[in-house]
């Protein structure tokens, strides 16, 4: 299983993070590649972006992108999107922050 889209964001269960103390999380928008799908999205981190954090660091096996459209790579009229896309950590081959340009 490579991604799971959802179309409501309260469907990954209860949001609170385990942490003691207050933690403000910050959006960070991502391009996340896999070998079938590139996802465009946001991750939610507690400091700054860390890739390797994201990619081994907790317990889960997926990674969160929130506000996510994926697109296939073989057919790229193909587009999923949701409120949330799951990506299996197993499958990512690159995650870079997306920052944008000035005009």
């Amino acid at each position: 299983l490579m991604l799971v889209v959802l179309s409501r964001r309260e469907d990954l269960g209860p949001q609170g993070l385990q942490r003691g103390g207050y933690s403000r999380l910050l959006p960070v928008p991502v391009l996340v590649t896999t070998s079938a799908f590139e996802v465009q999205g946001s991750i939610d981190v507690v400091t700054k972006f860390d890739p390797a954090e994201l990619l081994v660091g907790g317990t889960g096996r997926f990674l969160n992108l929130y506000n996510a459209s994926a697109v296939m790579v073989t057919n790229p009229d193909i587009v999923f999107s949701g409120a949330v896309i799951l990506v299996n950590r197993t499958a990512v081959e690159m995650v870079a922050p997306m920052t944008k340009g000035k005009a």
